[in-house]
């Protein structure tokens, strides 16, 4: 019941596909719930707190939490777990990295990365990875990456990183068959 309040129809399709093969990996999906569990009661302590602290009053607290926390729900439902089903369902392509630069000051790695779909269409992507997910690795420019990408819509696509790829791919096979990849492979 839940799951169809915070997850995208994609993404509830993908658990069922991969729950009737027996290839899904369940301990991906309670992290991913409480994680959300844990984000959603944040914000709404915090929601409660600001606006009884403005307003001073239990009714208009209950109305304004009672709407932002659907309108939340509402946009938690739009797109949550997308990332999910492209990482463990989608099409795999070996791409190369065209620019490699880390920004310092917590904001991590800025990598640039082109790859060609399988209609043969070239796709310049670019995504910013924290230092925490790359960890000791070391990206340079011209580095070959492994790239997850939706068939129908390449322009929805997740740089392989590790870390990350551990944490959200739900998918079993696919988890046992890239989990010791590098990131980059020279």
């Amino acid at each position: 019941m839940l799951d169809k309040l915070l997850y995208c129809r994609a993404f509830r399709e993908t658990i069922h596909a991969l729950k009737s093969k027996g290839n899904l990996r369940t301990e991906v999906l309670q992290k991913l719930a409480w994680r959300m569990a844990l984000t959603h009661l944040v914000f709404l302590s915090g929601l409660l707190l600001v606006t009884f602290y403005f307003w001073g009053q239990w009714d208009h607290l209950i109305v304004f939490g009672g709407t932002l926390s659907l309108f939340e729900v509402a946009m938690l439902a739009v797109g949550h777990g997308q990332g999910n089903v492209i990482i463990s369902t989608g099409e795999i392509a070996e791409g190369t990295l065209r620019y490699a630069n880390y920004e310092g000051g917590g904001r991590g790695w800025n990598l640039g990365y082109e790859f060609t779909d399988s209609c043969g269409v070239p796709h310049r992507c670019r995504s910013k990875p924290t230092k925490c997910q790359l960890g000791r690795a070391d990206p340079k420019r011209g580095d070959s990456v492994l790239v997850f990408y939706d068939a129908s819509n390449p322009k929805r696509n997740r740089l392989f990183i590790p870390y990350t790829f551990g944490k959200t791919c739900i998918s079993k096979s696919r988890y046992e068959r890239l989990c010791n990849e590098p990131l980059a492979m020279r």
